[in-house]
């Protein structure tokens, strides 16, 4: 879903993508079918491995390229 989102409405600034700020947590659960705490859990895990900049809108996706093979 973050592949979709960045492809179509992700602004790219330098070797990051910073998704618009109407995407938050709660519009990917529901675009997901998952729960917003289910998201949250996956976000972190992401800012974890240095693939996201935060859990926080907007979300800045640090390495595009993950996207490829997601």
């Amino acid at each position: 879903m973050l592949r979709v989102i960045a492809s179509a409405s992700g602004e790219h600034e330098g070797e990051s993508v910073l998704l618009p700020s109407a995407i938050n947590q709660s519009v990917l659960a529901s675009l997901c079918g998952l729960s917003q705490s289910a998201i949250s859990i996956h976000l972190k895990k992401l800012v974890k491995e240095g693939l996201l900049a935060s859990t926080h809108t907007p979300l800045r996706i640090l390495e595009p390229n993950f996207l490829a093979h997601s």
